[in-house]
């Protein structure tokens, strides 16, 4: 438990070491950011330090194993009123691949040269160029194009890694010298011209540039029609820009176009520590151009739209909307060298699940990146402001551009800010560069505010004095409830196994939808007013519809285990898990606790209601259609 609500930690630091019999494939938190090490194939241990820090949500972990070789985890979140459910998918390939499944590698690596890298960036570059040369496998090939005005290339095809090679690559790399103007577009021409054709190999093009354009053709919509046209095997384009003077738009649509990656390296992050640990990341290459085909459950709305290559124990993070819960199979599908392969999962996902009400997050704050990374581009729909907009206030996502605001009466209110649309300089780096963290996000990123509640999947910002779930239609009846009244502790007792209680526990004051019916809790000691005060319902509707409580699960089609459930729904035990590892959570910090002040913290108070209730001895069955 971290959610300590208001004051922050000076200092928390937790430890999680997991110890398993098989091997494991995901160890996951959706609210914080987990820095693993992976000490063996079946101990893993990870780290979260927070600094001057509270956190809206406890720590959460999630931990699989298996021995498929590729193994995916389907986390779902459907309630009954929504006609559209959203799941998470961890895909986890092979940890230590054989030899014979990890694809080769075509590295083409373009550096601009252009005068104005002179000094340290140039510097930086090419021990970072020269880093990446030595680390080649010897089934890849690689070629090297420099350019200012003119182009340079180390070869004019790809050349196989080899010792002598690779010498005479730094060597040629060591010779670079800045000078001249940036003829972007020729040298996209070479560096597409160098890659050879061989069948099943990861192709990569990675463009170091500090620079506009200004040689040659500088034309932006001409860069990219051309680049799209000469990538022909299906290269997928790098594009690092260093400082604040590099056109961001031009990067970013060539790097989307190919499904591959801008990145920004902002004045006083080191060039050489950046390239490093992005080839760090793009080591043994197990499943190139993959696809996740859950057509079956009428899956869309998926982010990211386009999968990116699977990496030696590298877990990607799929998440999406779906239509028809049921049981069904899956393929993940793509090359293994040069053999098209496809791996087939049977998958159970529930019409109704509600323990994992981060996933619906997850995919708001991808979907809200998507968004506006379109409007940055001059990409957008009409309606694409009104989407980010609507999906933020619903979800909660705390974005540079979307964030809540409080107004001279004490409501809070989800507005936007308008995207940036500048090409370049400071405002336009930063602006992409956080458009694509929201993009990649695999967390929550929900802050502390004194204003907004989180419970379940939704959004509770205070209005009117209650805290008001922003998913609720202010237009229906609403079913009074006053706080720690007996029908408060009834209502508990009869629907906590559904999830009620995480509402109840968000505070004495709050509105809610749950199950078909609108709840209004009010503490009885409020300030009368019109606002706060009213009788309590005399009857609480019954549910609209009952949920069923079922299991999730994934199983690989050629393996002869037993279904394994990644959790189990049922009545009175919403969150039971079945647990085949140990997990040992370590944690310390030089303070108790955060100050709670008059708000009692959400796990306290839904405890305190379901022991009144356990004490009043209720039964479901005396609370609906009472006169």
């Amino acid at each position: 438990p971290v959610d300590w609500h208001k004051d922050p930690v000076e200092q928390m630091e937790l430890v999680v070491v997991a110890n398993t019999d098989a091997p494991i494939r995901n160890l996951y938190s959706p609210y914080h950011s987990l820095q693993t090490d992976r000490l063996s194939e079946r101990n893993v241990e990870a780290h979260f330090v927070g600094q001057e820090r509270c956190t809206t949500f406890d720590m959460t972990v999630l931990l699989s194993t298996g021995d498929s070789p590729f193994h995916v985890d389907l986390l779902p979140h459907r309630t009954p009123k929504s006609d559209e459910g959203h799941f998470m998918a961890l895909i986890a390939p092979p940890i230590e691949p054989e030899t014979t499944a990890v694809a080769a590698r075509d590295v083409v690596l373009v550096i601009d040269r252009s005068g104005s890298m002179n000094g340290e960036k140039i510097a930086q570059a090419k021990s970072a160029l020269s880093g990446v040369l030595g680390g080649l496998q010897s089934e890849d090939s690689f070629a090297i194009v420099a350019f200012d005005s003119t182009i340079e290339t180390f070869s004019n095809q790809a050349t196989p890694v080899s010792p002598d090679t690779v010498d005479a690559g730094q060597d040629f790399v060591a010779g670079i010298e800045a000078d001249g103007s940036t003829n972007l577009y020729d040298a996209l021409l070479a560096a597409f011209q160098v890659l050879p054709h061989t069948p099943g190999n990861a192709r990569y093009i990675v463009v170091l540039t500090d620079g506009q354009p200004t040689a040659g053709n500088t034309n932006t919509n001409d860069i990219l029609a051309m680049a799209q046209m000469q990538n022909e095997v299906g290269a997928r384009l790098f594009t690092f820009g260093i400082g604040y003077d590099v056109n961001t738009v031009l990067l970013d649509k060539l790097a989307k176009a190919s499904a591959g990656d801008a990145l920004y390296i902002q004045p006083g992050q080191p060039v050489d520590a950046t390239l490093d640990a992005f080839f760090a990341q793009i080591v043994d290459p197990t499943l190139t151009d993959p696809a996740l085909d859950m057509s079956a459950f009428s899956v869309h709305a998926m982010e990211p739209a386009v999968m990116t290559d699977l990496y030696a124990d590298q877990t990607q993070i799929i998440v999406g909307q779906y239509s028809q819960p049921g049981t069904a199979v899956i393929h993940l599908t793509g090359q293994q060298g040069a053999e098209a392969v496809s791996h087939d999962f049977e998958v159970h996902l529930p019409a109704f699940a509600n323990t994992e009400p981060y996933v619906p997050r997850v995919w708001a704050t991808r979907r809200v990146g998507s968004l506006l990374e379109a409007i940055k581009l001059d990409q957008a729909q009409d309606n694409n402001v009104d989407e980010a907009l609507a999906l933020a206030r619903r979800y909660g996502v705390v974005t540079e551009f979307t964030y809540f605001e409080v107004d001279e009466e004490g409501d809070t209110h989800m507005v936007y800010s308008p995207v940036p649309m500048a090409a370049t300089g400071a405002i336009a780096v930063q602006t992409s560069s956080s458009l694509d963290s929201y993009q990649k996000g695999g967390t929550v990123g929900a802050s502390v505010d004194q204003f907004v509640r989180y419970a379940g999947d939704r959004t509770l910002p205070i209005q009117q004095g209650w805290f008001w779930d922003s998913s609720a239609h202010t237009d229906d009846p609403w079913v009074i409830v006053h706080f720690a009244s007996p029908l408060y502790f009834e209502i508990l007792a009869a629907e906590t196994a559904w999830g009620i209680d995480q509402y109840f526990a968000v505070s004495p004051n709050v509105r809610f939808e749950f199950l078909g019916r609108n709840f209004r809790i009010t503490h009885p000691k409020s300030p009368t007013s019109p606002i706060l005060g009213g009788s309590q319902s005399e009857s609480v509707p019954a549910p609209t519809s009952t949920p069923s409580f079922e299991e999730t699960w994934v199983l690989p089609i050629d393996s002869t285990d037993e279904p394994r459930p990644v959790h189990t729904d049922r009545p009175g035990a919403p969150t039971t898990h079945k647990p085949t590892n140990v997990i040992v959570l370590h944690g310390k910090s030089n303070r108790a606790h955060c100050t709670v002040g008059m708000q009692p913290s959400s796990s306290s108070l839904a405890m305190l209601g379901i022991l009144f209730a356990l004490l009043i001895g209720v039964r479901r069955k005396t609370i609906y259609g009472r006169p």
